[in-house]
């Protein structure tokens, strides 16, 4: 058995008459109290208008005259005569407690007179919700229409100021010939002048007509490296300058005598240290121009780029070498050439890097995998006789253009062919068993190694070799 109860929800008791007319009231003098407020601002609006008509807007000054509120044709006249006036007037900036004057025209600067005139804050009745924006706070206020070119005003502030910028100079050392000793050469405060801020400034002027001075300001660059900090350490300093460093590569050297070259050395402080210290640096730029100059000339060579062709025929040549280049990986050398100064090491090998030749092969082949070039292999043959350097060209050729398809097995004496003189070779001195006999084709076998080194480079499986 189950049971069940409900209970009978409470009944809403009916508004009393008095309740009713209570509510309508507050809604009838609600309405009425909306309408009255929109007609006094309407009577407000339109009493505003009048007041203000034929009245110059606020915030309206010129130079040192406020024509906020003034009668539209007497201010107009003013601010006429003062648009004339500043146009012939100058503008006086400061730096450093000096005064430089520059007329409008130095700096760059047009007023566009008519322009201006006809864009006066006058108000009229039917006009003057236009000027609303000069009634709200932090208005620029009314601005005189002009054009300043930028680049007239820094040449003209550049050509005025000589030392407009100073470049911050560091203590360093220098060699004193009368006393044969190194010298501590003072640092010197730097500074940029805020140029942006100037024009800027210029510019918030000529918009006022505001003839009054301007302050060009700078951004002082404080020395890192100073007197005090090298003294402590001139001895010191002085031993590691008097080290020569040798530079090597590709069995050639150079040296830097460094008392010859004090005008590379920087000096960087060192951080995390009771007393200050410093480590002689580079600058960069001078070092790595004499390196070009001195080392690059004889290390460094542009790569040589080759075009593959294939004639008709089937046939393959070759427009170019293919050489790889060598450059000198010069920051590389900068650090390591700072280390060795530091650290006293006398000699450091020059890192070299290759640059890739490109090769610029037919689809067809491109299609074979020939994109670029795989390995090389060289040998010189210097001072070799005239039928020498014959059989060399005449054996090398057998292999120009050859394809070798992957997985192939390739024999270099059967390429080569024959070697006698009805294939075009010439008789030359070879060594056969404890004898130097001439026979045809003396100097082939510096084909074969220069063609061993190629497949021994690029890692090409040897099977055979006699």
């Amino acid at each position: 058995m189950s049971h069940s109860s409900t209970s009978k929800p409470p009944s809403k008791k009916a508004p009393q008459k008095g309740e009713v007319l209570e509510k309508r009231t507050r809604k009838f003098y609600g309405v009425y109290l909306g309408m009255g407020l929109v007609v006094l601002m309407v009577v407000l609006m339109g009493g505003f208008q009048i007041a203000l008509a034929d009245k110059v807007a606020p915030n309206t000054i010129i130079g040192e005259q406020n024509l906020s509120g003034e009668e539209g044709v007497l201010a107009r006249k003013k601010y006429e005569a003062a648009l004339e006036a500043f146009d012939h007037s100058s503008l006086t900036i400061h730096f450093k407690d000096v005064p430089y004057t520059f007329t409008l025209e130095e700096l760059g600067v047009t007023l566009h007179k008519e322009q201006s005139l006809q864009a006066f804050p006058v108000m009229t009745f039917s006009n003057w919700a236009r000027w609303v924006p000069l009634f709200l706070p932090g208005s620029e206020g009314f601005r005189t229409q002009y054009s300043l070119d930028e680049a007239k005003f820094q040449e003209a502030i550049a050509k005025r100021i000589v030392d407009l910028n100073m470049e911050v100079q560091n203590a360093k050392l220098a060699w004193n010939s009368t006393r044969k000793d190194l010298d501590v050469l003072p640092e010197q405060r730097g500074w940029t002048a805020e140029m942006e801020a100037l024009k800027q400034a210029v510019e918030a002027q000529v918009a006022h007509l505001d003839p009054q001075p301007l302050e060009l300001n700078v951004t002082i660059q404080e020395p890192t490296v100073t007197t005090a900090q090298l003294e402590p350490q001139k001895e010191e300093l002085k031993i590691k300058l008097a080290q020569t460093t040798t530079l090597l590569a590709q069995d050639q050297a150079w040296e830097i005598p460094w008392m010859e070259h004090l005008d590379w050395i920087t000096f960087e402080p060192v951080t995390g240290t009771n007393a200050p210290q410093v480590n002689l640096g580079l600058n960069s730029e001078l070092a790595q121009q004499n390196w070009a100059e001195t080392i690059g000339i004889k290390v460094e060579k542009a790569p040589e780029d080759v075009t593959i062709l294939k004639d008709d025929q089937g046939r393959i040549t070759f427009e170019g070498t293919a050489t790889n280049g060598i450059q000198i990986r010069y920051e590389t050398l900068m650090a390591l050439v700072e280390t060795a100064l530091n650290q006293s090491i006398p000699k450091v090998e020059i890192p070299l890097k290759e640059t890739l030749a490109k090769v610029t092969a037919p689809q067809e082949l491109q299609d074979l995998g020939i994109q670029e070039l795989y390995s090389t292999g060289y040998t010189a043959f210097y001072h070799s006789t005239a039928n020498r350097i014959k059989n060399i060209s005449v054996a090398i050729n057998r292999f120009n253009g050859v394809l070798i398809a992957p997985g192939e097995q390739f024999s270099f004496g059967k390429q080569l062919g024959p070697v006698d003189g009805s294939t075009g070779y010439v008789k030359e001195l070879v060594i056969k068993e404890d004898r130097t006999i001439p026979e045809y084709g003396g100097g082939v076998c510096q084909v074969s190694s220069t063609i061993y080194r190629a497949a021994l480079y690029g890692g090409l499986p040897i099977i055979k070799r006699n």
